[in-house]
């Protein structure tokens, strides 16, 4: 049962990751807020990572690229780490998005979760009928 949830999952995922991205390019000055100020250029790196979420949300649907799409997606989403930290330790907060402490704090184990869960939506990406060692 389990198993039949998984494809359906890595689109959900992909899905996500196409609006998320598309928010990124959307309203960027918002999302610059939060990039730790050691970073520099902090606009590009929120439509760079808008731009790959894209093209890994993407590649999540379709199943010959999936298995690499879900790599990629899965260092943004560990490079995402520092802003986690940045808006926790420092209170940054996304204007019109604002998030009581505790919320900016539970990001990050709440990102861990997030990783198990994109981990196992994207784990098994063989087509339908593809033997396992495919």
């Amino acid at each position: 049962m389990m198993e039949r949830l998984r494809p359906v999952c890595r689109v959900a995922t992909g899905v996500l990751f196409v609006i998320a991205g598309i928010g990124h390019l959307v309203v960027p000055d918002k999302l610059v807020v939060i990039i730790p100020p050691y970073l520099s250029h902090p606009r590009l790196i929120v439509l760079v990572s808008g731009l790959l979420e894209i093209a890994g949300g993407l590649g999540l649907l379709w199943t010959r690229m999936a298995r690499k799409a879900a790599l990629g997606l899965g260092l943004l989403l560990m490079s995402f780490l520092p802003a986690n930290i940045h808006m926790a330790v420092n209170g940054a907060q996304i204007p019109g998005w604002e998030m009581p402490a505790w919320v900016l704090w539970a990001r990050l184990p709440g990102l861990l979760v997030f990783l198990a869960w994109f981990h196992w939506c994207t784990l098994d990406t063989r087509s339908p009928g593809a033997s396992p060692g495919a």
